[in-house]
């Protein structure tokens, strides 16, 4: 994959790297749930799952939870993720809430 492309706008693989990778960011969870792989041919597959992050960033405690998906295609026998996409699952907001009598 060249970049991202997410609900927060475009990124550089360069980039996506610096952050994982920036001393003042701390995992300290990532848990991935209900993984499913959807084979669209003998060399496509489709990874779905929700994932949940946790950990600090410059020192204030973070978490987010995303359904994510990843096209991975075979080329000369080696697994390639080609695409890849993430959408934050966000809380809903008090005004979405059922009123309540």
């Amino acid at each position: 994959m060249d970049g991202l492309l997410n609900g927060s706008g475009t990124a550089k693989v360069g980039d996506i790297f610096q952050y994982i990778f920036d001393p003042n960011t701390k995992t300290t969870s990532y848990t991935m749930a209900d993984a499913k792989v959807m084979m669209l041919n003998s060399d496509t597959g489709l990874l779905t799952y929700k994932s949940t992050w946790a950990g600090t960033v410059n020192g204030k405690a973070e978490s987010e939870t995303s359904y994510d998906s990843t096209l991975w295609v075979k080329r000369n026998g080696k697994w390639w993720a080609v695409f890849h996409q993430s959408t934050k699952i966000e809380k809903p907001h008090e005004m979405m809430t059922p009123a309540t009598k």
